[in-house]
């Protein structure tokens, strides 16, 4: 059996991929929210992931791309994330 922390990264993986072809290749998706529920488990050997876009939101990514804007520009520093993300996205704005 496959365990579920690598299932879940891998329909992870496959949303952002999905995502990021639906937005033109112009953004970058953030998972803020995974909830994963295991009906059966996963046997060894392939395995198939479909992605459904039921819709995409505006949203965050327009709050996203702001603060990282300002962040750019005058050095505010980025709140409002979980501190692993605020921790990435700033070493990101570091070596920009």
């Amino acid at each position: 059996m496959v365990q579920g922390g690598m299932i879940t990264a891998a329909l992870d993986d496959a949303t952002a991929m999905v995502v990021i072809s639906a937005y033109n290749f112009e953004i970058g998706p953030l998972t803020t929210d995974l909830h994963v529920l295991f009906h059966r488990p996963v046997a060894l050997g392939e395995a198939m992931i479909e992605v459904r876009i039921i819709k995409l939101g505006k949203k965050l990514a327009s709050k996203v791309r702001t603060s990282l804007s300002a962040a750019r520009k005058d050095g505010t520093p980025l709140s409002g994330y979980n501190p692993s993300t605020s921790a990435l996205l700033n070493k990101y704005i570091a070596h920009k």
